[in-house]
């Protein structure tokens, strides 16, 4: 491996396979301005401005850890509601707020979502942006899902959950035989 200390941070060159990973301050490093570097018995030893560092040689930067998200709560017409299987068609103001849980990915974890029943294509959002609206929906079955990406591409669970949306009477079926029957009775 070659090891390259810049101002941005540490980075690890693997020429061979031309892979790179980058080491900074979100891998635990107490700056990205790094001065000098040893390697030395397995270790990379760093010298910065805020002390000496000793990382393992073979250390990774890339974060495995899975991140979570939670579904805080649901809003229908900006009102608290968690039963959101049976809504009138004037209950079509839908909002997601979630939580998103990456602390290791220091804001550049994404938020990727997406309604069924709508368009069906993912959408992505940064993390800072927790509440998901959707408004004026049409009557119909909708499946919501959603799920955080950590930097590096590691998924949370899947959050799912359905809605359903009636439409009002007179675009029931029902009451377009009504009519017919009538017009014909006419």
């Amino acid at each position: 491996n070659l090891w390259v200390a810049s101002n941005s941070g540490l980075f690890k060159v693997d020429p061979t396979h031309m892979k790179f990973e980058k080491f900074d301050v979100c891998d635990g490093l107490p700056t990205n301005s790094i001065n000098d570097l040893i390697v030395s018995d397995g270790y990379v030893w760093l010298a910065t401005m805020k002390g000496l560092v000793r990382m393992p040689e073979d250390h990774s930067s890339i974060n495995a850890s899975s991140p979570r998200l939670e579904l805080r709560n649901v809003s229908v017409n900006s009102q608290n509601n968690d039963h959101v299987s049976n809504l009138k068609y004037t209950e079509n103001n839908i909002t997601f707020k979630l939580d998103p849980i990456a602390l290791r990915s220091q804001g550049h974890a994404r938020i990727v979502y997406r309604l069924s029943g709508l368009d069906g294509g993912w959408q992505e959002v940064p993390i800072t942006e927790n509440e998901i609206r959707f408004l004026a929906l049409a009557p119909g079955e909708y499946v919501f899902e959603a799920k955080l990406l950590n930097e590096d591409g590691y998924e949370s669970e899947l959050i799912t959950r359905t809605l359903s949306i009636t439409p009002p009477f007179w675009q029931t079926w029902w009451f377009r035989i009504l009519v017919a029957l009538i017009l014909i009775a006419l």
